[in-house]
């Protein structure tokens, strides 16, 4: 939280180098850093479109990309997840709306602290170590297989592709 201070004379919030004016959503200078902040792209965290993406919470590398759209997708699959498990819980009592608001509040919040956790840069380099580790292991199945086999389970995985379930 930045805390600008509100000049009521301007309408302007003041941020030490520059003011904001919310009624336009804009700054009305430069970011004085310009390129040195970090990042070229002033408007990335939205996908170059700020007017109708945003990123609440100043996470994401872009849209749904990078460690904010992992986390922001852990918390919306908690959430899923939790707002089940409340309604079933909360059902037998008489309170199955409260229950999947409860559940869901907390999955959501389960599910982001952990994703969280995980981008944190010892644990995300420990993570992709594992991941290479698994392909490599997968592609080691794969090619322990005898080739006729292989050619098999491809037809196999083609017609899946054009299933109509």
């Amino acid at each position: 939280f930045a805390g600008g201070l509100f000049d009521a004379d301007t309408g302007l919030t003041r941020f030490v180098w520059r003011d904001y004016d919310a009624d336009t959503g804009r700054f009305t200078a430069l970011d004085p850093l310009r390129e040195k902040g970090g990042d070229s792209d002033w408007y990335g965290y939205c996908v170059d479109d700020p007017v109708n993406r945003v990123d609440v919470w100043g996470l994401a590398d872009s849209f749904w990309d990078g460690q904010g759209g992992r986390i922001a997708k852990s918390g919306k699959t908690g959430a899923s997840i939790g707002g089940t498990i409340g309604a079933a819980i909360g059902a037998p009592y008489g309170v199955p709306i409260p229950g999947r608001i409860a559940g869901s509040l907390i999955g959501s919040g389960i599910g982001m602290g952990t994703q969280a956790v995980m981008e944190y840069p010892p644990v995300r380099e420990r993570v992709d170590e594992l991941e290479t580790k698994l392909d490599e292991w997968r592609q080691s199945a794969w090619d322990s297989i005898p080739p006729e086999t292989q050619e098999r389970l491809e037809r196999v995985r083609s017609l899946e592709d054009y299933s109509t379930d």
